[in-house]
């Protein structure tokens, strides 16, 4: 039997009017007309209910906040998820905290979805030195045979190949509604890449301009995790450390990701 039609009325329909028709009571018994109706109507209600598709609303924060002030909110007696998200958005309203990004994306439960705030970084990743063009490799006699070659000038080598790296903002979600527990269990992959710098592997200037030769270093936030949330309520998924300029081992900055899914019934 179909698992929709036994969560529904049409099952409780279907015991009460065909019992009832079979030992030949039910259409006989006065005012059982209206009372069939009325549960014909119920019935088909509830199984409406059950079978309607759920859209899932998630709503993703970044909040940052000083280590500091981060040790003392962890410290405190509340530390659920909505707690800690309300004081974080009181701290950034009194200027102790900075909402750095949000995002929002909605889709069916069971379904995976994605978006994405980029732009494409597109940089060279192989340099050749320049090179005479032969038809027929030499030999190795030929080539010992031939004069030495002059150190070849950086302005004159060749690119060989290029990269492509996404930098903003990629957030891809899976959210599943739990009907029995009322909760929604939420897989979600928020991810950050910032180009931060350009570093110096050669420098070459001469008269005719500035030839070195530069990579793009790159800052990447990513959480990769599966929770199960209350419909309506923030939870504090993770911290993320962002990477000092100086060496060290921890910046004074932490980044705090709260994540809230909402039911979105038509």
């Amino acid at each position: 039997m179909d698992p929709i039609y036994q969560k529904s009325g049409w099952s409780i329909l279907h015991q009460t009017v065909c019992g009832a028709s079979r030992s030949g009571s039910y259409a006989s018994a006065p005012g059982r007309g209206a009372t069939f109706a009325l549960l014909l109507l119920s019935s088909g209600f509830c199984a409406a209910n059950v079978s309607q598709p759920k859209n899932i609303r998630v709503s993703l924060q970044f909040l940052e906040v000083a280590h500091p002030v981060l040790t003392e909110m962890l410290g405190g007696d509340k530390t659920g998820g909505a707690a800690m998200h309300a004081k974080a958005i009181a701290l950034a309203k009194d200027g102790q905290a900075k909402i750095l990004e949000t995002c929002v994306l909605m889709c069916l439960s069971g379904q995976k979805a994605t978006v994405e705030s980029i732009r494409e970084f597109i940089y060279p990743c192989e340099y050749h030195p320049p090179d005479l063009t032969w038809h027929v490799p030499p030999t190795d006699k030929q080539r010992a045979a031939m004069p030495p070659e002059p150190p070849s000038n950086p302005v004159f080598r060749y690119i060989g190949a290029f990269e492509t790296r996404n930098t903003g903002v990629t957030f891809e979600i899976a959210p599943t509604w739990d009907e029995a527990a009322s909760n929604i269990e939420l897989r979600l992959v928020p991810q950050v890449v910032t180009q931060v710098r350009l570093d110096t592997w050669m420098e070459h200037v001469d008269e005719w301009g500035d030839a070195s030769l530069r990579m793009p270093a790159f800052e990447t936030w990513r959480v990769n995790t599966s929770v199960s949330l209350m419909p309506g309520q923030f939870e504090m998924v993770s911290v993320i450390t962002p990477i000092p300029n100086a060496p060290g081992p921890s910046g004074p900055r932490k980044i705090l990701v709260f994540v809230r899914a909402d039911v979105i019934t038509l």
